[in-house]
């Protein structure tokens, strides 16, 4: 999507270096490179996770790195599709800029290119993966782990909704009174995705409670349980992990008030 706004803009900038200034035509280029380094900056400090046990180091790092990418990896291509043709929209407004004498068009193409090719790896490990077996192994090995825990989702959502045993566990009922608790704490009406993604978090939740990890084995498991599984399946889910949050608290204290209130409530 933002490619194809991209390859616009770069067509308007040729454009301009011909009818103006060559400069001119830098300036929707340069628009273009901070959209996308702003777009770069918050995916990197939205999708964060902490050390996963269940896999390797390697893969840790990767997802550590690529955060953004696992969550949303079709945007993040886009961007770094982007970058790319920024980096050679801006070789096409040096040649223009040689054959008009502005010298300036080759510094700005070599800082350019280089920006853009930093932030297109960046966004993206796709032109790593493909020169490195190895990395792609652990591509695949997050992937993995990552369709595991869509998996968990959906048979949450799909499969154990269907069993009398989960129903009994979490009645429909119980699910839309921690949504309208959680809705209380915004002030306002939640979106249809947003009561998705929260009833996706409750579900899973109830299903961890029952068969593990335990996450009221202590204060700590509590915690550490939230900062790990809610925040993935919030990163997952594309939901504001304090709404997650909140969401996790709200189910722990109505659907499990005892362990809740002996577990943290009482620390």
């Amino acid at each position: 999507m933002f490619q194809m706004l991209t390859i616009i803009i770069v067509i308007i900038s040729i454009i301009l270096s011909f009818v103006t200034h060559p400069a001119w035509g830098w300036l929707p280029i340069a628009l273009v490179d901070i959209i996308i380094c702003v777009q770069l900056w918050a995916a990197k400090h939205k999708y964060r996770f902490n050390y996963i046990s269940n896999l390797s180091s390697e893969a840790n790092d990767l997802l550590q790195r690529y955060g953004h990418f696992f969550a949303s990896p079709f945007a993040s291509k886009d961007f770094s599709a982007s970058a790319a043709t920024s980096q050679f929209a801006g070789i096409a407004l040096a040649v223009i800029g040689i054959f008009r004498s502005f010298w300036w068009g080759v510094a700005f193409c070599a800082a350019n290119w280089c920006v853009m090719g930093v932030v297109a790896v960046s966004l993206s490990p796709a032109s790593k993966l493909a020169k490195n077996p190895a990395l792609q192994i652990v591509h695949d090995e997050v992937i993995k782990f990552i369709n595991s825990k869509r998996s968990i989702v959906d048979s949450t959502k799909e499969s154990l909704q269907e069993i009398d045993e989960f129903k009994k566990w979490l009645p429909k009922e119980t699910v839309f009174e921690i949504i309208a608790e959680v809705q209380k704490t915004v002030g306002g009406m939640l979106s249809d995705h947003e009561m998705k993604a929260i009833e996706e978090v409750i579900s899973d939740c109830e299903a961890h409670y029952h068969w593990g990890p335990n996450m009221f084995s202590s204060t700590g498991d509590f915690h550490a349980f939230m900062d790990s599984e809610v925040k993935f399946h919030a990163n997952i889910s594309k939901l504001d992990f304090e709404r997650a949050k909140e969401t996790y608290i709200f189910w722990a204290k109505k659907c499990h008030s005892a362990d809740y209130d002996h577990v943290v409530a009482g620390s």
